[in-house]
């Protein structure tokens, strides 16, 4: 599995063509999160994890959502994952689940963000 960490956010012409996976910066990519990027990266889509300082989980997806040139990020802290497609509200995430949620359903987490790209049905939660 490949993991892609920028520290400093590149210039969006700069960005690649993936998946924006905000996460807190203090969180430590454990079997948790590589759970979600094994979804991702079974369904073949590229993923960019960026560390962040922001603490909301929604606004981490959001960010996410928006600077992605695919449109879908995710949002990652302590406690919860988010999964956005960048003309959601932040408000309304297309998904949410626990961070201690099981690993089926982080896989999914991960599988749906890239099925969305896809346009390929959802696992449902």
């Amino acid at each position: 599995m490949t993991i892609s960490l920028r520290e400093d956010l590149m210039k969006e012409q700069k960005n690649p063509i993936a998946i924006n996976i905000y996460y807190n910066k203090n969180l430590t990519i454990d079997k948790r999160i590589k759970n979600i990027l094994c979804g991702i990266e079974e369904e073949e889509i590229p993923f960019i994890l960026i560390p962040d300082d922001e603490e909301n989980v929604k606004i981490l997806g959001d960010k996410a959502a928006k600077s992605s040139k695919l449109g879908v990020g995710i949002g990652i802290n302590s406690k919860e994952v988010t999964l956005y497609q960048e003309k959601l509200s932040v408000e309304k995430p297309l998904f949410e689940c626990s961070l201690n949620s099981s690993d089926y359903v982080l896989r999914a987490i991960g599988t749906n963000g890239a099925r969305l790209i896809k346009g390929n049905p959802f696992i449902i939660i």
